[in-house]
């Protein structure tokens, strides 16, 4: 179940995982990419320590999936956002790891 949002994490891929591929895109915009990495490292260690029991993450293996992608992306886009992201990176996120499978949360997507 993941911890946010009380639902069953059907797409186990854990956050260290996701920050691993946020990583890989967000170092082409070097000015937010350390504090972005930083941060989302920093709350995955803190939730780690507070969530013992988690669901095995599908990529890497370990017990360590404890939010459902769609929780962790909508808490990255928040970070992305109060690092002061352009519309054009928020927009290029949010295509890049929508996890709305179903497209239910319009919010989600940052205003044109």
């Amino acid at each position: 179940m993941c911890v946010e949002c009380d639902e069953a994490i059907y797409n186990p891929i854990c956050p260290s995982c996701l920050v691993k591929e946020i990583s890989v895109w967000l170092k082409k915009y070097p000015r937010l990419w350390r504090k972005v990495i930083i941060e989302l490292n920093r709350y995955i260690t803190q939730a780690l320590r507070l969530y013992k029991s988690a669901t095995k993450c599908v990529a890497c293996g370990n017990n360590t999936t404890f939010l459902c992608p769609y929780c962790f992306t909508a808490y990255t886009l928040q970070v992305l956002k109060n690092n002061k992201a352009s519309k054009i990176v928020l927009r290029e996120f949010v295509e890049l790891f929508n996890f709305d499978f179903e497209h239910t949360n319009e919010e989600f997507w940052p205003n044109n």
